[in-house]
């Protein structure tokens, strides 16, 4: 009896593999999945387009952006206005030298860039803030869109993801590559 243990306990030493054979598939399966999170070329758009969510976030989206568009003409035409009824002071010219030196201008321009900023910053901060909201929305989709194809990539066979998307056999090829590279680095990576 203690011959055949150590008989395999020797082999299991001797085989280097720590990980089973399907540890080691459901690793390179992970891998190549990942791939195509945040970059869904060849996976089917059906798989988010037509969710309930992505769809009412898209809608957001487009609300979002409507009134960033709207703002932003508000926000040009304030300013206009401003520039308009508040020119910018001229500096000196030779003519009136005696009168109004570089320094009175000087001083009259930053006075002026002062007003200017007290004036217009509060209509920047509500256009910088629309702009967040946007780059918000935008990002909240993309995760979103990774989030499905995800959930959607675990429920699918390997065989049908060879055959249904494009390039993962080509991903996981790559992976299966990695791994075989740095068998352990890989699995602590991507092992469960």
């Amino acid at each position: 009896m203690k011959k055949l243990m150590s008989i395999i306990a020797l082999g299991l030493l001797l085989s280097g593999n720590a990980y089973s054979k399907s540890d080691i598939d459901i690793a390179i399966e992970q891998c190549a999945d990942a791939q195509f999170y945040g970059n869904e070329l060849g996976i089917s758009k059906a798989i988010y387009e037509d969710h309930v969510i992505y769809k009412l976030m898209l809608e957001d989206e487009v609300q979002i952006q409507k009134d960033y568009d709207e703002y932003g003409v508000v926000y040009q035409d304030t300013y206009k206005k401003y520039w308009k009824d508040n020119p910018r002071p001229k500096p000196p010219k030779q003519s009136t030298l005696s009168t109004y030196s570089f320094e009175d201008y000087k001083k009259a321009k930053v006075k002026w860039d002062e007003e200017e900023d007290k004036y217009i910053k509060p209509f920047t901060d509500k256009l910088l803030a629309f702009g967040e909201k946007v780059k918000k929305q935008k990002v909240l989709i993309k995760e979103m869109r990774r989030s499905l194809v995800a959930m959607s990539l675990k429920k699918i066979t390997l065989k049908d993801k060879a055959k249904s998307i494009q390039e993962y056999t080509t991903k996981f090829t790559l992976c299966e590559s990695d791994h075989n590279k740095t068998p352990r680095g890989f699995m602590l990576q991507w092992g469960e």
